[in-house]
């Protein structure tokens, strides 16, 4: 027999999201639950978890994640759930346990496409983009001939994301294998084996490699390339000032003196304290080059008599940024270069 109940009483209501009036409906054997609460009550079954994550409004993630948290208590071997759990949580941030789910799901032969693709797009979000490409290429052994490509194709993109422009390349090579492709596809085929091979058309093509290839001598080739360019921005060349090699920054410091007009030498401070001799020598030179202002007292706070070569540097840095000739000494001796030192430090405290 039908019976008449609330709407505010029935399962629609669980969600909170709407504030539009309810009406009496009928309902056969409706599940009669309380309005939405502050927390998921702990007296709730499957039936009325199942029932409130069903009326939830889709932005209503956190609430709905309580509830599937709540609902995988009572069924912890379900591995659709931990997927839905797991996207849920990947997008309100708790992304360490949204991987730890997402990886127990895609241990379910039913659901290891979907739940790796998932993670995936999780890695990507965190931009771990080689973690990310290197499980959709282990995707590809359980796809179809279509799902392939696509698979192979995002993990190209990925790849080029994570600066790996061998696999980027290898990837779109086995993604358009044996078909017909577009003129789009062609160039970007093109592009990515010039890159590979340290061949470059344009600045643009130039700069990724430049500032992302993992090969020295690449990241050299395309440097040079740059230097060569009159548009080739400072900019670009202030972006690798982050580069883990000594080559790589000594290329960018000369090409920034070069090309200084307008711009902020700032970066270039920490290289002042760089590991490598040859760059902390040609940071100093740079910044009085380019008379970079807040440089002189960082240099001042540097100044090293005993190191012959530096100290020179420091010496004609600290001329050209203060536009004053402490000494006139061409290769001063350390007695000397202490001397000149300290005449630096008495001329800052009067005129700093």
């Amino acid at each position: 027999m039908l019976r008449i109940v609330p709407l505010i009483l029935i399962v629609s209501a669980l969600s909170g999201c709407s504030s539009e009036p309810v009406q009496e409906l009928e309902h056969a054997n409706p599940v009669v639950v309380p309005i939405r609460p502050n927390s998921v009550p702990e007296e709730w079954g499957v039936v009325e978890l199942r029932a409130a994550i069903a009326a939830c409004m889709p932005e209503d993630l956190e609430y709905r994640a309580s509830l599937r948290r709540s609902l995988l208590d009572l069924q912890p071997n379900d591995a659709e759930l931990k997927l839905q759990l797991g996207r849920d949580l990947a997008q309100i941030g708790h992304t360490e346990l949204a991987e730890s789910l997402l990886q127990e799901a895609a241990a379910d032969p039913a659901w290891l496409i979907p739940a790796t693709l998932a993670l995936a797009g999780l890695f990507e979000q965190d931009q771990r983009f080689l973690v990310a490409a290197s499980l959709l290429e282990q995707l590809t052994a359980q796809a179809d001939v279509a799902q392939r490509r696509t698979l192979l194709e995002r993990a190209s993109r990925l790849r080029q994301k994570g600066g790996d422009l061998p696999m980027a390349l290898a990837d779109l090579e086995l993604a358009l294998q044996g078909i017909p492709i577009s003129e789009a596809e062609q160039r970007l085929l093109d592009q990515l084996k010039a890159f590979q091979n340290g061949e470059f058309s344009h600045v643009h093509d130039a700069v990724k490699v430049f500032h992302n290839h993992e090969n020295l001598q690449l990241r050299l080739k395309a440097g040079h390339y740059l230097a060569a360019q009159k548009e080739t921005a400072p900019a670009i060349f202030a972006d690798a000032l982050s580069d883990s090699h000594p080559q790589i920054l000594l290329l960018s410091l000369a090409e920034l003196v070069a090309r200084s007009d307008g711009l902020n030498g700032a970066a270039i401070f920490p290289l002042l304290d760089h590991e490598h001799p040859e760059v902390r020598i040609a940071a100093t030179s740079a910044l009085g080059s380019m008379k970079v202002d807040g440089a002189a007292a960082l240099i001042l706070a540097r100044l090293e008599p005993n190191d012959r070569e530096l100290f020179r540097a420091q010496n004609m840095a600290l001329e050209r940024l203060s536009g004053q000739s402490i000494a006139p000494d061409l290769d001063p001796n350390d007695e000397r270069r202490a001397q000149i030192a300290e005449l630096w430090l008495e001329w800052w405290n009067q005129h700093g």
